[in-house]
């Protein structure tokens, strides 16, 4: 059955295009639908009409509109405003948004994309904590030599870790920071922001699963939280990687094989590429919404 208004297969019970309803529908206020109205201003949005005590046309009986005779509309419509001066102009686009947003309240997108991809990022969110490894710095300390030079060499622990892996370690550690905080044995300053960003990553990888898992059982909300959960992971990601870069280059330790070199620091390419996909995900999300406004 094709939609009598704009002439798209109906493959539900009512038009996903137009929104029209042969069985018509009910508004937030109790209110049913009999059918749909376009709006002057822009042909793609449509008002639903109620019922009321005067006798209406059935949708029916009224002509479809093709495809070609809504695409003219629409380029009649843009030349209109145009034309127009342009503080009435502005009035026409914001009323054209409020159009846009009524429209969108009335039929509800499902944002089913979007819940699917919450449960992918949630189980991205378990294997960075449990999952996929980490190059962690469990400790650094300096040890005197043997040889009877009376000498000080430094030794490193390297490891590759998940991230509860690495928080067992700092447990196991006996260094503390602020008197109550298990923390890696690292010598220097840069101690303290390494152990730092050990926990922002862990708390940001918790909260971001919990966030996309979220996403998953809401439907107006999903794609919002899901550019949350990117952002959040992305960012605590990140901050791990820079302060590992940090950290091996304060110290003066050697790097591991797996590291990788960019503008003479040493980072963990785990968390980088974790990261910086995340964070690039998260931007082309936020322009696509922009763009389908």
């Amino acid at each position: 059955m094709k939609c009598p208004n704009c002439g798209k297969k109906m493959k539900k019970a009512f038009c996903t295009k137009c929104g029209y309803n042969p069985e018509g529908n009910k508004l937030p206020n109790g209110s049913k639908v009999n059918y749909y109205t376009y709006s002057a201003n822009n042909p793609n949005v449509v008002y639903p009409l109620t019922v009321s005590g005067v006798a209406q046309v059935s949708p029916n009986a009224v002509a479809p509109i093709s495809k070609k005779e809504a695409k003219l509309a629409k380029k009649k419509a843009k030349l209109d405003m145009k034309a127009m001066p342009r503080k009435q102009r502005k009035i026409a686009k914001k009323a054209a948004k409020r159009e846009t947003k009524l429209a969108a309240s009335v039929i509800p997108s499902s944002n089913i994309l979007s819940r699917l991809f919450g449960l992918v990022l949630a189980v991205v969110g378990v294997l960075a904590l449990a999952a996929l490894s980490f190059e962690a710095v469990v400790s650094v300390v300096n040890v005197n030599a043997t040889d009877g030079t009376n000498g000080v060499y430094r030794v490193a622990d390297i490891q590759s870790l998940s991230l509860l892996n690495i928080l067992m370690a700092m447990v196991d550690s006996d260094a503390v920071m602020f008197s109550f905080l298990p923390s890696m044995n690292i010598i220097g300053d840069v101690s303290v922001a390494y152990n730092l960003a050990i926990y922002a990553f862990l708390v940001c990888a918790i909260v971001a699963t919990i966030t996309a898992l979220g996403a998953l059982f809401s439907k107006e909300k999903a794609p919002a939280r899901i550019r949350k959960a990117l952002l959040i992971l992305g960012l605590g990601a990140l901050a791990y990687s820079v302060v590992f870069a940090i950290t091996i280059d304060s110290t003066m330790i050697d790097a591991p094989a797996s590291a990788l070199a960019l503008a003479g620091f040493y980072f963990d390419k785990t968390s980088l590429v974790l990261g910086a996909g995340c964070l690039v995900l998260c931007l082309l999300l936020k322009i696509f919404k922009k763009k389908s406004k």
